[in-house]
């Protein structure tokens, strides 16, 4: 599942945590809502070799079943710099 991308982030962003992140929107955030139980959310930051022409997702498209080792590839993307993950569980409003 997709829940956001954004692509050509500058470094200087990364050291400031409240700057905010500039950059490009290839994924606009969805934030997570597991439908039932709890659920891994993972946030992987790739280093870029120079600033891309990514090509953004339909705002309107479907998050799921995204194929993530693909894409990657497609944009290469393949120099891991930092990944964290947390857990969100379901809640009834």
């Amino acid at each position: 599942m997709r829940h956001w991308i954004q692509g050509n982030i500058p470094g200087s962003d990364l050291v400031d945590a409240f700057a905010g992140l500039q950059g490009d929107v290839v994924s606009p955030f969805h934030g997570p809502s597991p439908p039932a139980g709890s659920h891994r959310y993972g946030q992987f930051l790739f280093e870029q070799d120079s600033k891309q022409a990514f090509v953004a997702f339909n705002a309107t498209a479907s998050i799921v079943q995204f194929d993530y080792a693909s894409w990657l590839a497609q944009n290469k993307l393949t120099r891991l710099v930092a990944s964290n993950w947390h857990i969100t569980k379901h809640s009834d409003a």
